[in-house]
């Protein structure tokens, strides 16, 4: 081999190498991270960067940003601009990204990589957009990680419509300024990125459905009993075909103790306004009533509907799993 070729082989070599360390695509890589995580199968993760924080609930409600930060002393309150409500599957990731990599440099690498997923891009945001309200929207991940730190912000929300469902998307990246992170090794203008990606599913159907039995006697010691396995859709009051097992039993209860005479008590949280959830648990309420009467036969003189809006939790609203247990169905001895 010439020197002069050898020469231009060696030049060859390092400007692949250099064009390789700075277009550091995506992988799908495991480096030190925190135990019990994983990627997201249908994301990948910026070269060399480490989970550092980690969660994933089956069913859960997660409001996606669709529109900037506001004001909230001169907007009424309200926060976000534009934001909608999703329900199904989220999976939190919380990466910190190697020294050096600018927050501008991942994020445009995320977005390239989405789009190449066949990912549509809903919405896109920098700093001033997101300004502080995007690092509130995850505080407590990671302590302060991201909470501080809203100079350096980027944000983006994308879907995709998949066979088995929706796939919603948020992944805001930023650089670390400031705050306590007790449990995350991170240090001042390091990259960090929170992934958030929820597949839309319905919640199961895990309630056992009572008996006649089981509905007698709470109604004997209690003088009430929550009807479980009765589903609505949200913010829906048609009486769903999976609830006939539970309405079964309530119409074996009616039939067997001919005398009884039942109120039939609706419930929500307190997402959305008391007056528009009072309607819809009246609604509902009343939808059950209708199914009894017009399927099983049981006579309007027994049964009675109300609805109480959020006016009587049975668990805080505070979660998503104490919201679950307050939108339900009681029965009430009268």
């Amino acid at each position: 081999m010439s020197p002069t070729f050898a020469i231009r082989c060696g030049r060859m070599i390092a400007a692949f190498a250099l064009g390789s360390i700075c277009s550091l695509p995506l992988v799908m890589t495991h480096a030190a991270d925190v135990e019990g995580s994983a990627d997201h199968p249908l994301i990948k993760r910026y070269d060399g960067a480490e989970i550092a924080v980690y969660s994933q609930q089956a069913f859960a409600e997660y409001p996606i940003a669709l529109g900037k930060a506001l004001n909230a002393a001169v907007s009424d309150g309200k926060k976000i601009e534009k934001e909608t409500v999703l329900r199904g599957q989220v999976s939190r990731m919380s990466y910190v990204v190697p020294m050096g990599r600018s927050a501008l440099e991942v994020f445009e690498n995320y977005t390239e990589e989405l789009k190449a997923q066949g990912f549509e891009i809903l919405w896109s945001a920098k700093a001033p957009d997101t300004g502080y309200e995007f690092g509130q929207r995850y505080g407590g991940v990671g302590g302060q990680l991201f909470e501080y730190s809203s100079q350096a912000a980027h944000y983006l929300a994308a879907r995709q419509i998949r066979p088995e469902g929706e796939v919603a998307v948020a992944v805001f990246v930023t650089q670390y300024y400031d705050g306590y992170t007790p449990k995350v090794e991170v240090k001042k203008g390091q990259t960090i990125v929170q992934v958030d990606v929820v597949d839309a599913r319905p919640r199961e159907q895990r309630m056992v459905t009572q008996t006649a039995a089981e509905l007698s006697s709470g109604l004997n010691v209690k003088g009430r009993v929550t009807l479980h396995g009765v589903f609505f859709d949200t913010n829906r009051t048609e009486v769903k075909p999976e609830s006939k097992p539970a309405l079964d039993e309530v119409a074996k209860l009616m039939t067997q103790d001919p005398t009884l005479k039942v109120l039939v008590v609706g419930h929500t949280d307190t997402v959305g306004g008391f007056e528009p959830n009072r309607s819809l648990s009246e609604r509902r309420a009343a939808a059950v009533v209708q199914e009894l009467k017009a399927r099983y036969g049981i006579t309007g003189e027994r049964l009675f509907s109300f609805g109480v809006s959020y006016a009587a939790p049975a668990a805080t609203n505070s979660t998503e799993e104490g919201r679950a247990q307050n939108r339900r169905v009681e029965l009430v001895k009268m």
